[in-house]
C-alpha cells in the first residue's frame, strides 16, 4: 500500500470517529497550552534580566555600576588599564523649539506621554559602543563640531522628515542630525542595579540620542572591564584608592550579581509553579496515553477486516502511526494559536512594557522555549501511545485479530 493511501485511509479513521477524534486533539491541545502558558510565565518572570542584557552589547557580568559622593577633588580614573571610561546615560524631554518637530513622530510612543517634549536620552559625548545601539549611518567625526552644536542621532523612524547633516537653529539653540541608529536599538536604564525603577531597558524604535553639553558633575554610570588586560579585584583597587585620594567614597556593582540577588524571591515562588505543573502536566499526559491506547485496542476487529482485504500488518501500524500524528499536528496548530494569543494579550499586558522590546523578548520565549517543549512532549505522547498498539499488532496472529483478540 502507497505512503498517500495510508495518510487517507487514516484522515478518514478520523473523520469517522469525528467524537474520538476531536476529544484527542482537545485533550493533546490543553496539555500543550497548559505546557506553554506555564513555560512562559516562569520565563517571564525574569524578563528584566532579558531586558537588561537587550541593552548592552556587552556581557553583563562583565559590567558594572559605579556611584560616588563629592569630594574634594575630581578623581581622575581615566588612566586605569583594563577599564572603559564612564558610561552616562539620562532621559530628559526636549522642549526647544527647533526639535519640536520631532513629536511627530514620537507622539503615542514616549515612555511617559504626560510629560511635555521631545524624549531624549542625553549623552556627553558620542562613545556608545558599551550600548546595544547600531549605527546606520552617520557623518565622519572631522566634519563635527560640538563646540557650536548640539548632535542628534535618531532612530531610522525619523528619516522622512530630516536629513544627515541638517541643521535646526533658533533661540540660541543648533541642533545638527549627526547620524541615524536601527529600530532595534535599545537602551539600559540610568540605573539598573537599583530596585527604584525595574524598567531595565528602553526601547530605541522611536528613540532620539541628544550629544554634547556639560560634563555630568558625577562620575556615576557603568563601565566595563576587559579580564583579558587586568581583573576585576585590581581595577577595584585602583579606583577606590583614587577615591580615597580625593577624599571622596564609591560604590561598585557588579550588574549580573546584582539582578541575581533580585531574582532571589522570583526562585523561590516559581519553584510552586514547578510543581504544579509537573502534577497538573502528569495527569493531562496519562489520561491523554489511555484514552489513545484504549481506543486503539479496541478496533481489532476492524484491523482483522483489513488483514481479509489484502492489507499487511505493516499497513495497519502506518496507518495507526499517520492517525496519530495528523491528531498531533492538529492539535499542535490549536495550541499554538491559543498559546500566541495568550501570551501576546494576556500575559504579555501584565508583565511587560508594551514596547519593541518586550515584543522581541515574548517572540523568544515563545520560539526558543515554548515550541520546542510542546513539540518535544507532543511526539513523545504520540510515540509512547502508539507502541503498545504496534507490538501487540505484531504479535498477534491474523486469526485473532479477525475475532478481536488483540
Amino acid at each position: 500500500m502507497k505512503t498517500k493511501n495510508r495518510i487517507k485511509i487514516a484522515y478518514d479513521m478520523c473523520v469517522k470517529q469525528m467524537f474520538s477524534f476531536r476529544m484527542s486533539i482537545f485533550l493533546m491541545a490543553l496539555t500543550f497550552v497548559i505546557l506553554g502558558l506555564i513555560i512562559y510565565q516562569y520565563k517571564s518572570s525574569y524578563s528584566y534580566r532579558m531586558r537588561v542584557e537587550e541593552g548592552f552589547s556587552k556581557p553583563i557580568d562583565e559590567i558594572y555600576y559605579l556611584s560616588s559622593g563629592r569630594g574634594d577633588a575630581e578623581p581622575d580614573i581615566s588612566r586605569i588599564d583594563g577599564m572603559s571610561k564612564i558610561y552616562f546615560n539620562q532621559m530628559i524631554y526636549n522642549v526647544t523649539e527647533p526639535i519640536d518637530f520631532l513629536e511627530e513622530i514620537q507622539m503615542g510612543h514616549k515612555f511617559n506621554e504626560k510629560e511635555a517634549g521631545v524624549e531624549v536620552f542625553w549623552f556627553f559625548d558620542k562613545d556608545l559602543d558599551l550600548y546595544n545601539i547600531e549605527i546606520t549611518e552617520s557623518i565622519p567625526e572631522k566634519e563635527v563640531d560640538r563646540t557650536h552644536e548640539i548632535g542628534l542621532y535618531l532612530s531610522e523612524k525619523y528619516r522622512k522628515i530630516t536629513r544627515l547633516g541638517e541643521h535646526y537653529t533658533g533661540d540660541g539653540w543648533n541642533y545638527v542630525i549627526e547620524g541615524y541608529f536601527s529600530e532595534d536599538s535599545v537602551m539600559p536604564a540610568k540605573n539598573v542595579t537599583s530596585t527604584a525603577t525595574q524598567d531595565g531597558a528602553y526601547s530605541l524604535e522611536y528613540g532620539v540620542i541628544e550629544i554634547g553639553g556639560l560634563m555630568p558633575i558625577s562620575q556615576a554610570g557603568y563601565f566595563y572591564c576587559d579580564p583579558s588586560v587586568d581583573s576585576f579585584e585590581n581595577i577595584r583597587k585602583q579606583i577606590v584608592e583614587e577615591y580615597a585620594r580625593c577624599n571622596a567614597t564609591c560604590t561598585i556593582t557588579n550588574v549580573d550579581k546584582s539582578i541575581t540577588y533580585m531574582e532571589k524571591n522570583i526562585t523561590k515562588a516559581l519553584k510552586y509553579l514547578v510543581i504544579a505543573a509537573i502534577l497538573l502536566g502528569s495527569s493531562c499526559i496519562i489520561v491523554l496515553l489511555v484514552s489513545q491506547v484504549s481506543n486503539i485496542l479496541t478496533r481489532s476487529e476492524e484491523y482483522g477486516i483489513w488483514l481479509i482485504n489484502k492489507a499487511t500488518k505493516k499497513d495497519i501500524m502506518w496507518i495507526l502511526i499517520w492517525q496519530n500524528l495528523i491528531k498531533l499536528i492538529y492539535s499542535e496548530i490549536f495550541a499554538i494559536l491559543v498559546i500566541n494569543l495568550g501570551c501576546r494579550f494576556v500575559i504579555f499586558g501584565e508583565n511587560f512594557q508594551n514596547t519593541a522590546i518586550s515584543h522581541r523578548i515574548s517572540n523568544r520565549i515563545i520560539t526558543l522555549n515554548i515550541y520546542p517543549a510542546i513539540i518535544g512532549v507532543g511526539i513523545l505522547i504520540v510515540t509512547v501511545s502508539i507502541i503498545v498498539p504496534l507490538l501487540k499488532i505484531a504479535r498477534t496472529e491474523p486469526v485473532k485479530l479477525v475475532k478481536g483478540e488483540l
